[in-house]
């Protein structure tokens, strides 16, 4: 075989692969790594507004590392640890809370797999947009250290013939969870610095199937799951993927 045949074989070679390359969708990243700053919000008996507590901000950080599946999904592996906490003390009004003076603090150590959906973050060719949105939805589990304080409670009110007194002895007995399932989802937006670096935030809400984040349930409202969300802020590594580049041969 002369060079000019061997040039056009390597050519025609490269070219086939470069196409099926392209048709697998080599050329967009492969990760993305991340890491966050926040706090995580606790929704639960110690506080009255339905929002969650805002008088207990405490930070927390997440881990997260992303496998791109095309310019549209991806499938993500969480860590966060935080703490929630909530103090009837806290709050004036309704006076009985001062009464009642439950406390507690709940460090969270959470697992999560998540699969999100990237909205408009690349294009199809596999480069970045500045700004983009996107939303993810996935399950994992929880690592509870509960720490509750009933002590501070004014017994010449909520005496034994009380429900709360009475569900606190319950809620003595009962066996305060060391593990949950959780079920996390939430939204994010991001902007690309570059083609690897990218500023997001995150909200994520956690559905839960307890009543005992707290640490409390029967003495408190026992009708209604505690839940906790978080927000998040951090910086998003993205792994560039190299596309095969086919050798130039001179004459």
């Amino acid at each position: 075989m002369n060079s000019g045949s061997f040039v056009k074989t390597a050519m025609l070679v490269c070219g086939v692969i470069f196409s099926s390359n392209v048709m697998s969708q080599s050329i967009f990243p492969k990760y993305e790594l991340g890491i966050y700053g926040g706090t995580f919000i606790y929704q639960g008996d110690l506080t009255p507004s339905p929002i969650g507590s805002y008088r207990f901000i405490t930070p927390s950080f997440q881990i997260s590392v992303a496998k791109l599946l095309d310019e549209n999904f991806a499938i993500r592996a969480n860590f966060n640890r935080g703490d929630i906490n909530g103090d009837d003390s806290r709050y004036a009004t309704p006076n009985w809370r001062r009464l009642r003076n439950f406390s507690f603090n709940t460090s969270i150590t959470e697992l999560s797999g998540s699969l999100v959906w990237n909205f408009y973050t690349y294009t199809p060719n596999g480069t970045k947009r500045k700004l983009s949105t996107y939303f993810f939805g996935g399950a994992g589990i929880s690592f509870l250290n509960i720490k509750r304080n009933w002590s501070r409670i004014d017994t010449t009110v909520f005496n034994s013939k009380t429900v709360v007194l009475a569900g606190l002895a319950k809620d003595t007995l009962h066996r305060l969870p060391a593990v949950i399932p959780v079920i996390p989802v939430g939204v994010g937006i991001r902007y690309a610095l570059n083609n690897q670096l990218s500023i997001a935030a995150e909200l994520t809400y956690r559905i839960t199937f307890t009543d005992y984040l707290d640490g409390f349930s029967k003495s408190a409202d026992p009708t209604h799951n505690d839940y906790y969300y978080g927000y998040n802020i951090g910086l998003i590594y993205t792994i560039e993927r190299n596309v095969l580049k086919c050798p130039r041969f001179k004459n």
